[in-house]
């Protein structure tokens, strides 16, 4: 039996450690001690804009497709739009603010939200701007009303499946990380 539980990374690793949960799927930026991580994938941050924003004229030549290549553009093209971002604790809004401090941008967030789904929908229906991973890309086709950007300012991360060092790891727990590298694979 597989029960899925979605919550901030901090929460996770709670669940984790408190033994609530047996596995979750996540990217560190640290070196986990109480975690035995098995990767999965590395994933490249993207910014995605509605594409009917004025920023988007111009940049033809800087709009990623997934598989392709095209030059970067800087965040800094981006900076007076409105942003939709994850709350602190997530890894993705870490991120968001490490593209800002080096795009030396201070952002105006409409949005601070738990779910990259969420930022995602309200970006397609042209709330705002947000940051995704090309991971989403990789298994559905980039919609019309969005337009994808490589940032100069960008970085990867490594996504993982992680388990309490201390706890067992059981059969069902070894089959579920390995058709997970499978099925991103």
């Amino acid at each position: 039996e597989i029960n899925l539980t979605e919550t901030k990374s901090l929460e996770l690793e709670k669940m984790l450690s408190d033994e609530e949960i047996d596995l979750f799927i996540d990217s560190f930026d640290f070196a986990p001690t109480t975690e035995e991580c098995y990767p999965l994938l590395k994933e490249k941050i993207l910014l995605a804009v509605p594409s009917n924003f004025e920023c988007n004229k111009g940049l033809g030549k800087y709009r990623y497709t997934p598989g392709g290549e095209c030059p970067k553009v800087s965040a800094k093209h981006f900076e007076n739009e409105n942003f939709i971002l994850l709350k602190n604790g997530n890894n993705m809004h870490k991120h968001a603010m490490q593209i800002f401090k080096k795009a030396d941008i201070a952002p105006n967030v409409i949005y601070k939200l738990d779910q990259l789904s969420t930022a995602y929908n309200l970006t397609m229906l042209g709330s705002g701007v947000c940051f995704l991973t090309d991971t989403v890309f990789k298994f559905n086709p980039v919609p019309d009303n969005i337009v994808l950007y490589d940032l100069e300012e960008s970085e990867t991360r490594t996504l993982y499946i992680a388990k309490k060092k201390t706890r067992f790891l059981s059969h069902a727990m070894s089959e579920f990380i390995e058709i997970s590298k499978q099925t991103i694979k």
